[in-house]
């Protein structure tokens, strides 16, 4: 009888020892020698299931930091250019006024080196047909080139020492018309030899 309470009261000691380790704040328990006591199992004995407490619990690694994603440059944009057309004005026979229609290319070409900071040079170059003389001619072109000049400055701000102006006579034409043609259908059919052609240089 006295082994038996001996041996009651030694396992009621151990147990006691065991859980008075045990905080209430853990979910672990603690022998007397801070020691993780484990069952049969080999799992932790606990007293109450916290994660957030548990000693036995697995290491919670934090989620893993995304890497920024650095948007590209975005590309630079292209200038817009004009087509040769629409940079190309037209002079009646032996004239070097300048016509409606040509006034309102002028007016558009004037627009497009206002909206754009990419241009870095201009060119004007004046052209007459092959009516009369080689001589004549290239003064034509020139006062054609020259009435082309004086009404853009009067609409935009043109720096001249990034503008070439020449004149080039009738030795570029367009057209080829035959020289047995009547006087005015050959007047005609060498309008587009009667011209002025602007052109822009523009950053690459």
């Amino acid at each position: 009888m006295k082994l038996l309470i001996v041996a009651t009261t030694a396992l009621i000691m151990s147990f006691t020892g065991m859980s008075a380790q045990a905080a209430p704040s853990q979910d672990t328990a603690f022998d007397a020698r801070d020691n993780i006591p484990l069952n049969t199992f080999g799992n932790c004995v606990r007293t109450k299931w916290d994660a957030a407490s548990d000693a036995c619990a697995p290491e919670v690694k934090p989620a893993p930091v995304p890497t920024p994603v650095v948007a590209a440059p975005a590309p630079a944009p292209v200038p817009e250019r004009i087509g040769r057309e629409a940079r190309t004005v037209y002079f009646d026979f032996d004239k070097s006024t300048l016509t409606p229609d040509a006034m309102t290319k002028l007016n558009t070409l004037a627009m497009h080196v206002k909206s754009t900071s990419a241009i870095t040079g201009a060119g004007i170059a004046g052209y007459a047909d092959q009516m009369g003389t080689s001589g004549y001619n290239l003064e034509l072109s020139k006062k054609r080139a020259k009435a082309v000049y004086d009404y853009l400055k009067t609409r935009v701000s043109i720096n001249t020492q990034l503008l070439d102006i020449r004149a080039l006579g009738d030795g570029v034409p367009q057209t080829t018309c035959a020289k047995t043609m009547k006087r005015a259908e050959r007047i005609a059919c060498l309008a587009h030899d009667r011209r002025v052609e602007v052109v822009f240089d523009y950053k690459e």
